[in-house]
Formats: structure tokens, sequence, C-alpha cells
């Protein structure tokens, strides 16, 4: 049987304060070392360009950098 993968979409990540980032992160937390599942997480980076973070070995997190005067906004 093949694993899981999973694609996850958050906006703030890691989290800056709003509940959807501390959701997001009990759930990558849980996910974190699950055998048979690989998870890609898609968010906004603070900086231009593209990045790539592992969280876990089978969690990684990409960022594209958004034009924002305000994270928080």
């Amino acid at each position: 049987m093949a694993g899981l993968r999973l694609l996850m979409l958050n906006y703030e990540f890691p989290p800056i304060g709003g509940g959807g980032g501390q959701a997001h992160l009990s759930l990558l937390t849980q996910y974190a070392g699950r055998e048979g599942l690989c998870v890609d997480v898609l968010t906004s980076g603070a900086e231009p360009g593209f990045t790539m973070e592992t969280f876990a070995q089978n969690v990684r997190i990409y960022k594209v950098g958004i034009r924002k005067k305000h994270m928080h906004f």
C-alpha cells in the first residue's frame, strides 16, 4: 500500500497569532513522524522568493514570499 500524501495550505505559518495558525501547528505536531504519511505545507513568507524548511522527517514547509507591510494584517 502506498503512503498517504497530504497538502495543507495556510497563509500564516508559523503562527503569528490567530487560531488558524495554532490549530495548524497542533495538527502538524500530531502528523510528525507518522509512518506512511507525507505532508507538504504551502504558506506565505515574509521575505521575497521561495524557501523550503523541514518541520519533521515527513513534513516540509514551502514558503512563498509576499509583499505585506504588516505581517499581522
